[in-house]
């Protein structure tokens, strides 16, 4: 029965983790969040307001550049979902990630979104777990020369041309996917990594509102202009974030998910979908 089991939300007090555990919740599965202050009066009394949080959501302190502090979540649990690997835009000095060279961008941007993934999926290894879903981004499936129609299975970024471009926040995805592919095949693990697009829905936490896609809606609505003047290449794509979190417990729950999925709302083929070499994952 779900409400005998456990699943670890690392990042639950994130856009999308925090969705996750709403979702693995109302499931009826027992869950443990992970945030860097359990306590944080911002964050911790909104997860725990979440219907059935009181008796099966339980909040712990952990950052993902210690891997020991995930074996209080971890214990018990059979599965990971790793929504915490958020996008850093600026090193630890203020250096924006743009103004870096090769060395800097690496060592303060890539390796400690790699390292921390490494780090939650060790400790997941060490506690027997065998299935993990990663919330990633789409900064890694453009391919150079661009390809008219992408997929999720065979087109990848190249790291080493993201960089060239000072693009070390998007490199730090397509570095991150691919160590945690090996890791997982090296480790018997069954993982699937979502790279989704613009999130929009209803928000759990209230500090979501000024940041993330709901920052230019808010901008709009004020009076203001939205991200573009004018939408790129003529099209834009987006999913809700509740069909989002959907997508996770059903890669979850599905013995033959695997491998790397896109997560954005296609019509015709039901509220959301995302497909992987003749296999899906639906809502």
């Amino acid at each position: 029965m779900k409400a005998e089991t456990t699943v670890t939300v690392v990042g639950a007090s994130g856009l999308v983790g925090s969705h996750v555990v709403k979702a693995a919740l109302a499931r009826g599965y027992r869950v443990n969040g992970t945030l860097r202050d359990h306590r944080a009066p911002d964050k911790a009394p909104y997860l725990m307001a979440l219907d059935g949080a009181a008796e099966r959501l339980r909040l712990f302190s952990a950052d993902m550049a210690d891997g020991g502090a995930f074996d209080a979540p971890l214990e018990g649990s059979v599965g990971v979902f790793i929504a915490s690997l958020i996008p850093t835009y600026y090193g630890p000095s203020g250096t924006k990630a743009t103004a870096m060279d090769d060395e800097q961008g690496y060592r303060e941007i890539i390796m400690p979104t790699m390292d921390g993934c490494l780090n939650i999926l060790h400790a997941a290894d060490r506690h027997g777990i065998k299935t993990a879903v990663i919330c990633s981004s789409t900064s890694s499936t453009n391919p150079i020369p661009p390809v008219p129609v992408k997929n999720e299975v065979d087109h990848w970024s190249d790291e080493d041309q993201q960089c060239a471009a000072k693009k070390y926040t998007s490199a730090t995805k397509t570095v991150m996917e691919k160590a945690a592919m090996k890791f997982a095949d090296e480790h018997g693990m069954r993982l699937s990594i979502f790279m989704p697009t613009g999130l929009y829905g209803p928000l759990i936490l209230p500090g979501h509102i000024p940041v993330n896609n709901h920052a230019w809606l808010k901008r709009l609505i004020d009076g203001g202009e939205g991200k573009h003047k004018k939408i790129p290449n003529d099209s834009t794509s987006m999913i809700h974030l509740e069909d989002l979190a959907a997508l996770f417990l059903a890669a979850y729950e599905n013995p033959d998910a695997s491998g790397r999925y896109f997560g954005v709302t296609t019509a015709g083929i039901g509220r959301t979908s995302t497909r992987r070499s003749g296999r899906s994952c639906r809502t």
